[in-house]
C-alpha cells in the first residue's frame, strides 16, 4: 500500500483507481512533471467531481454540489456580486442565529479569498 499522501493514493484508498492505474499515474508524474489531477483526467482515470471528493478528504474541506444546495436568496446580498466574480464563491446559506454563512469556492484552498469573506462577514 502506497504510504505518501496524494491525490492519487487517496483515489486507490477508495477504490477508485486499480493499483495499475495507480502505478500508471506515479510513472506519468515522475516522466512528464505534470500534476497528477492533470494526469488523471487526462487519462480519463476518474471523474472531475470524484477528484473533488477526494481532495476535499485530504484537505478536510466538505464538498458541495450546488446543484443539490438550496440556496438562501438573503445570503446572496452579504457578499457583494464583485466578491464572488473576483474569488470565484457564492455563499449559499446561513445558520439559524445568522452568525455563520456557508460558502463554495471554486478554489476552496485560496486563503486570501477565505479570509477576505470572513473579515467581510464578521
Amino acid at each position: 500500500m502506497p504510504n505518501r499522501l496524494s491525490i492519487t493514493n487517496k483515489l486507490f484508498e477508495k477504490k477508485l483507481l486499480t493499483e495499475e492505474q495507480r502505478q500508471q499515474v506515479e510513472l506519468e508524474y515522475a516522466n512528464q512533471g505534470k500534476s497528477e489531477e492533470e494526469i488523471l483526467l487526462s487519462l480519463k482515470l476518474v471523474s472531475e467531481e470524484d477528484l473533488a471528493k477526494a481532495k476535499g478528504e485530504i484537505f478536510n474541506v466538505p464538498y458541495v454540489k450546488l446543484a443539490e444546495v438550496g440556496f438562501a436568496p438573503e445570503v446572496l446580498t452579504l457578499l457583494p456580486r464583485s466578491v464572488a466574480e473576483r474569488y470565484t464563491l457564492i455563499p449559499f446559506s446561513q445558520n439559524s442565529d445568522g452568525k455563520e454563512i456557508s460558502v463554495a469556492l471554486a478554489d476552496p484552498l485560496n486563503l486570501e479569498a477565505i479570509e477576505f469573506v470572513e473579515a467581510r462577514t464578521e
